[in-house]
């Protein structure tokens, strides 16, 4: 885990871990408390734009992601004049090492958060259409990365994306 660009200055951020920690069976989070599962963010998903399908957004995103960010935090003006229902997220910036490069990229104008499932296990469970799943579950590539969530500066939606588990992204736990 670190702070976002390795400063302390920015703990108001909260840590960025990467999925590694996130999916340690010695469990991250604190006492009372587990690393949300796919589903779980989907439920928060649903709870913010009831009129979502799984299948909608598993193949797109919804126009609804501003209900989750906190008032007055997003530099642009994304808060979507939408009623938040009480996430607060935060733009707590992203690390993405890139072993081509000597410096990392840092990003803060979004915030991505980890679920606890990787590729090979979302595979199974969720409603990929048959073709999809074909496909999917042959790509080395795809079942070597895991799924997050991501909200930016500038934009309404939340939506995911597939990404390499050594980034590193923030936790949102919830209570047990």
């Amino acid at each position: 885990s670190c702070y976002y660009q390795f400063d302390e200055s920015n703990s108001h951020l909260g840590l960025l871990y990467n999925w590694y920690a996130v999916s340690d069976p010695r469990n991250i989070a604190p006492v009372g408390f587990r690393v949300p599962s796919f589903q779980d963010f989907f439920q928060l998903i649903k709870y913010a734009d009831p009129n979502i399908a799984m299948s909608a957004f598993l193949y797109g995103s919804s126009a609804e992601g501003g209900k989750l960010k906190k008032e007055n935090s997003w530099s642009l003006n994304s808060y979507c004049n939408q009623t938040s229902i009480n996430f607060n997220a935060i733009p707590t910036g992203i690390f993405t090492p890139f072993l081509e490069y000597p410096d990392q990229r840092w990003e803060n104008d979004r915030t991505y958060f980890w679920c606890k499932q990787d590729n090979r296990e979302l595979l199974e469970i969720l409603p990929f259409d048959d073709s999809d799943k074909r496909k999917l579950a042959n790509k080395e590539s795809w079942l070597s990365k895991t799924i997050v969530f991501r909200l930016f500066d500038g934009r309404c939606e939340i939506d995911l994306d597939d990404d390499p588990k050594n980034r590193g992204y923030s936790i949102r736990c919830i209570q047990k």
